[in-house]
């Protein structure tokens, strides 16, 4: 409000007017939409403030004015769905995520649409563990097996000679072997709420049960794609990785015996030497 008081001769009149002066009509152009901080962790607990101020075509602010606000596409929770602008023409809302996103908010009131908007980027945040997807194990027979029948302990195939059967198993269908490369095997950073940490391009170091070694390679946005060769035959065996920090990461996975070899198999008679009466 502005009073005026007129002067003659300069007294000034007894009498005075006031005059209210109110802003005008909501301008699309003139208003804003801001948010802060624009990049915060899709936690579900760390906020980014919103601020509508309303403005007039003259950037006065417009107070009272009610005002909406909406995301074009996102998955974020806004405290409110709408508020009333203060003497100074502002509206604060608060937003939240757990999805790793980009939202854009727009502000609406009296019907019309700011023409500015805002965004906030919910980032994953810092590394929390480590997952490992490891490739489907080689497909191979139940029971592929190599037989040796109908050998003669006498020395000869006839005589009523004592014989047996000697059976090698050499793979069971869908595990893998000791000596055999297994690639494909994934590694990613994630944070607590299991987010791909992007950010994330170090090394790791391997290790577990399974009796993988090394450091691995650079993680590229938080991936990395490793060759591993099992060498401890056994089931639920571990392949592990660790970031040196107290981050880790762990798989089981079955492993059987490699191949037989011929230089390193062995055959053994006890006792070396029988009585051939056909019932030794």
């Amino acid at each position: 409000a502005v009073t005026i008081q007129p002067k003659l001769a300069g007294t000034n009149f007894t009498n005075t007017a006031t005059v209210t002066l109110t802003a005008g009509a909501m301008s699309a152009g003139q208003s804003t939409v801001s948010a802060s901080p624009s990049s915060v962790t899709a936690d579900g607990v760390s906020t980014s403030t919103i601020t509508v101020t309303l403005k007039d075509a003259n950037s006065n602010p417009i107070q009272g004015g009610s005002v909406t606000l909406s995301q074009g596409g996102g998955s974020s929770t806004i405290s409110s769905a709408s508020g009333v602008s203060g003497a100074n023409g502002v509206v604060t809302f608060t937003v939240t995520s757990t999805t790793v996103e980009m939202v854009t908010y727009s502000a609406t009131s009296g019907g019309v649409t700011i023409t500015q908007t805002a965004n906030v980027q919910f980032a994953a945040g810092s590394v929390d563990h480590f997952d490992i997807a490891l490739p489907s194990p080689p497909a191979g027979d139940d029971a592929e097996q190599a037989s040796f029948v109908g050998v003669n302990l006498m020395g000869g195939p006839s005589a009523g000679g004592t014989s047996a059967e000697l059976v090698a198993s050499v793979m069971r269908a869908g595990r893998f072997k000791v000596g055999v490369d297994i690639s494909g095997v994934t590694i990613t950073a994630k944070d607590a709420q299991n987010h791909t940490v992007t950010s994330f391009t170090g090394t790791v170091t391997m290790g577990g049960t399974a009796g993988q070694t090394g450091t691995s390679g650079a993680f590229t946005s938080g991936v990395r794609t490793e060759s591993i060769t099992p060498r401890n035959a056994g089931s639920a065996r571990t392949f592990t990785v660790t970031d040196g920090s107290g981050h880790n990461g762990s798989s089981t996975l079955d492993v059987d015996p490699g191949d037989p070899s011929a230089t390193t198999s062995t055959v053994t008679a006890s006792p070396a030497s029988l009585t051939a009466n056909g019932t030794s």
